[in-house]
């Protein structure tokens, strides 16, 4: 059914790094914003 145990693992840590730097990405524009509206 599946090829490898390495398979799956390559698979889900690929989809945990995308998920992790849009979440990253996310937060470091809102702070950025608040960086910005503080600023003001």
């Amino acid at each position: 059914m599946f090829h490898s145990l390495f398979d799956w693992l390559e698979y889900y840590n690929n989809i945990f790094n995308s998920l992790f730097l849009r979440v990253f990405l996310l937060c470091s524009e809102f702070i950025a914003s608040e960086c910005l509206l503080l600023a003001d």
